[in-house]
């Protein structure tokens, strides 16, 4: 990435990351799950983001990341898990 797009990425970060800590509170309900959510779009986002820039709308691509990400953390087999207190009887 050219010097002056990482720096374009830094400053779009830094103004962006509250309000997309916001938004992944809102979806998951859970602080430290917005956090990682919104770590792990930054980071897609970084990647590609010569090409999200020049798209001119960062926000809402990075947002379309965010809630892809919340899908599929729901769709963790992890997720779908039931625990008791407990144990089942074994037949």
């Amino acid at each position: 990435m050219a010097p002056d797009s990482e720096t374009d990425f830094r400053d779009w970060a830094a103004a962006s990351r509250s309000r997309l800590r916001r938004t992944a509170y809102l979806l998951s309900g859970d602080w430290h799950l917005a956090d990682d959510l919104v770590q792990d779009a930054l980071t897609r986002a970084y990647a590609v983001w010569p090409r999200v820039a020049r798209g001119g709308q960062p926000d809402a691509y990075v947002r379309k990341i965010l809630l892809n990400l919340y899908l599929d953390h729901r769709r963790r087999p992890a997720r779908r898990e039931d625990s008791r207190a407990e144990l089942p009887d074994a037949s």
